[in-house]
């Protein structure tokens, strides 16, 4: 009877081989051989994969009774396995050895036990998308000792019997699927880096980083990709990357998210000022700008006369970004200053210039 062998994934086959070899009694024997391997259902897309394999070996009568007859008393038996992926051979082998046992003297099927020890792996292809078949031949090793002293050892070559249809042939079924991706984003001040990680092959493709109604697409390289977010009005937004792979049927896309914090926009002021001595006036000018926004606000003109303020007034911003405030009665000779303070607010920084004139009499 064969032990429990329970499948590692979606197939085990129980597969009767004949088996010869030099030295290996008369004629071929019946070995049944419950095969398993460790791949997955599915595997995703990407460099070839490290799989194990496990063979429950089980000889006939006859070969234990040959080995009675030739006076063995202890056997040390293993299989080598040289897998095949739909029909065609992989260049590894793999080779493992069940544990010691002695020859029985009663008679009835001979149960090897299950050979897993030693290197037992193989790796198998992932880089063709679709589903796999999986078949091995089988060549058996077997080390007889007589008294405790070792008496012979040969491997025997082991052939599917006729009887065995393909079908029952397969020791597994495995579908090589895209690759799953993750999207991790992060952001350093207004730079926003992506970087996608693959559990198959390195993920291949382009990242669309998206904030507000702007988007903008990087190529990736080495599983990185990075774009400066453009300048926005203050406040908290989503921004997104989205990673699109270079062929679909191999990667999954995947997408990250994080908040982006936009800090209040800087402003510059320009102030001017123009004195009209026939009418002992100035004209005080600030024209406050930013970059790629329409500023809005108030802007506070402070005149001083030889470092005493004289007027300190507020005015607000016209349609195209300018303050104006006109001062009079100027008629005290000596140094002026005129400082433009654009006032902050919840949007905008804060921003000044000065300017000055003098006053002869």
């Amino acid at each position: 009877m064969l032990g429990p062998v329970a499948p590692a994934s979606a197939a085990t086959a129980t597969l009767l081989y004949s088996c010869s070899g030099p030295g290996f009694g008369v004629g071929a024997y019946d070995f049944t051989a419950v095969v398993d391997s460790d791949v997955p259902a599915a595997v995703p897309y990407g460099p070839d994969r490290a799989t194990g394999w496990t063979v429950h070996l089980v000889a006939p009568d006859s070969f234990r009774q040959w080995a009675v007859d030739q006076g063995f008393t202890t056997l040390a038996a293993g299989a080598r396995l040289a897998p095949s992926v739909d029909n065609v051979p992989i260049t590894d082998t793999a080779y493992a050895s069940a544990a010691v046992t002695s020859v029985p003297t009663t008679s009835g099927s001979w149960d090897w036990g299950t050979a897993s020890t030693g290197v037992f792996t193989t790796k198998l292809p992932a880089s063709a998308v679709g589903h796999h078949v999986l078949t091995t031949t089988v060549e058996v090793t077997v080390a007889f000792q007589k008294n405790g002293v070792n008496a012979w050892a040969t491997s025997a070559t082991c052939t599917l019997d006729a009887s065995v249809p393909p079908a029952d042939a397969v020791v597994d079924q495995y579908d090589v699927v895209a690759a799953t991706t993750t999207t991790g984003l992060t952001l350093k001040g207004d730079v926003a880096t992506a970087t996608v990680t693959s559990n198959g092959a390195p993920p291949s493709g382009t990242v669309t980083f998206s904030v507000s109604s702007t988007t903008v697409t990087m190529n990736l390289v080495s599983g990185r990709a990075s774009a400066t977010l453009p300048v926005l009005p203050p406040g908290g937004y989503q921004v997104s990357a989205q990673f699109v792979p270079t062929q679909p049927t191999q990667e999954t896309g995947s997408t990250g998210y994080a908040t982006y914090l936009a800090p209040r926009i800087a402003t510059s002021t320009a102030a001017a000022a123009r004195y009209r001595p026939a009418r002992d006036l100035v004209k005080a000018r600030a024209v406050v700008s930013t970059e790629g926004f329409d500023v809005a606000g108030r802007v506070t003109f402070v005149l001083k006369h030889n470092g005493v303020t004289l007027h300190n007034v507020t005015v607000d911003l016209n349609s195209v970004h300018v303050a104006k405030k006109t001062f009079r009665h100027i008629t005290a000779p000596g140094r002026y200053v005129v400082i433009a303070r654009y006032v902050s607010n919840e949007t905008y920084r804060p921003s000044s210039d000065r300017t000055t004139f003098r006053v002869r009499r």
